[in-house]
């Protein structure tokens, strides 16, 4: 005598349960693949528009290390000489090496098609503050007045270019 299939303990799901557990899996995977905006809240976006918007984060956070690598600059090269030789040129490397890590960033960094041109006002003012950084640890090593205003000459360029950069709509845009 063979046992009788038991037919009692077959799963039966009604068709609205089935379609509430899809579309909660539904809802997690787009949790799980959709990247926060800056108030946290989720956004779907194409792969390329996320990596432009991510692109931008970055070229805003650039921006600001434009204004402090300035900053220590304008410190090295104040008319108010504070701290002996060694100190200054500390200094003055500190912003060279800062200014060198940001060009180099910028270069290494993906950058979509969309914001190429972004990319190129970024590495131009870069390289700008990379001699501005230069300029003012010649001028520390050799204190003649002909690099004193080669290094505020640059300096100024340097910041001509961050201004230039601030004027790109994908920097001006919130």
């Amino acid at each position: 005598m063979h046992p009788q299939p038991d037919h009692d303990h077959v799963l039966i799901l009604p068709l609205s349960r089935i379609f509430y557990l899809a579309l909660a899996i539904m809802w997690l995977v787009g949790i799980a693949n959709s990247h926060p905006n800056t108030n946290g809240r989720p956004l779907l976006l194409l792969p390329d528009v996320w990596q432009t918007v991510v692109y931008r984060e970055k070229a805003l956070a650039w921006k600001a290390e434009f204004t402090e690598i300035e900053q220590e600059i304008k410190g090295v090269l104040s008319d108010v000489q504070t701290g002996d030789l060694l100190s200054r040129t500390q200094s003055a490397q500190k912003a060279l090496e800062h200014a060198t890590s940001l060009a180099k960033e910028i270069d290494q960094s993906f950058t979509p098609v969309t914001v190429a041109t972004l990319n190129e006002l970024l590495y131009q003012a870069a390289l700008d503050y990379v001699e501005s950084a230069r300029s003012a640890t010649r001028w520390l090593s050799l204190p003649k007045q002909e690099y004193w205003d080669q290094a505020q000459a640059s300096l100024e360029t340097a910041r001509l270019s961050r201004l230039k950069l601030e004027e790109s709509e994908w920097i001006k845009t919130p």
